[in-house]
């Protein structure tokens, strides 16, 4: 009785330590990003899309190292986000949280938007690889089963979350479409000239010189491409994507 009771006393005790600890942790964050918000203030009025796999987490480290906000989940926004600044809602969808009015209409009118495309067929290697590493897809899944993932639309649209199972599989447009059916961004890089594409950004934000710096983090371990592609998968990555193809004037014809 009294061994059950130590164990009981001490599961109690541990439990109450990690709700403190998360206690902790969430004021830490609060008053971190309430820090992050202030800096904001003086930077003029930018988003960043942030389409997955296009060396996002590279660049934003320097947009964050400027004051920049980076607001994951709803709740942030609705906390910290004032409408005002550099900011990026990670892959949540734009649209959706104008719509909900979490991004108000004047900051959608007077802030410029940049986002960054990558070759569709490249894409779809680091997409497959990313997604098996992080144990989204068991490490088992092949190359032509994720291609039947895209050819068949196994996967959620974009929305109010960062990510949701395979969401990230959506086309680059779908982060990138107005209600018109135009594309928001004012300026759309390319990952395959991600540093001269930067430079057009830094320069726009007023980016300090000596924070202009990018190393490449969070990139994805892969074989050559042409290993990924047979007749089969090249087909489905063409129509998949064909939308990507054409908004971002990629050649369907494979470079490899």
């Amino acid at each position: 009785m009294f061994r059950k009771s130590v164990e009981f006393s001490l599961r109690v005790a541990a439990s109450a330590a990690w709700r403190t600890s998360k206690r902790l942790r969430s004021r830490r964050d609060f008053v971190a990003q309430r820090g992050q918000a202030a800096a904001n203030r003086k930077n003029p009025n930018a988003v960043y899309i942030w389409i997955p796999k296009t060396a996002g987490t590279s660049l934003n480290c320097i947009l964050t190292a400027c004051g920049g906000q980076t607001l994951l989940c709803v709740d942030d926004v609705k906390r910290h986000f004032a409408n005002r600044g550099i900011v990026t809602f990670g892959h949540l969808s734009l649209m959706d949280l104008n719509r909900d009015h979490l991004v108000s209409d004047a900051f959608m009118e007077t802030s410029w938007k940049f986002a960054y495309v990558r070759n569709p067929f490249d894409r779809a290697v680091s997409l497959f690889e990313y997604l098996r590493r992080v144990g989204t897809l068991p490490m088992a899944t092949t190359f032509s089963i994720f291609c039947h993932y895209l050819r068949d639309e196994a996967y959620d649209a974009i929305g109010l979350y960062n990510h949701r199972g395979l969401n990230q599989l959506n086309p680059q447009v779908a982060w990138m479409t107005g209600d018109d059916g135009a594309i928001l961004a004012d300026f759309v890089g390319r990952f395959e000239s991600f540093e001269a594409d930067s430079r057009t950004v830094f320069e726009k934000l007023g980016v300090p010189d000596s924070m202009q710096r990018i190393e490449r983090t969070n990139a994805t371990e892969r074989s050559h491409i042409g290993s990924y592609y047979g007749d089969a998968e090249v087909e489905i990555i063409q129509r998949a994507y064909r939308s990507d193809f054409e908004s971002f004037h990629y050649s369907l014809t494979p470079y490899w």
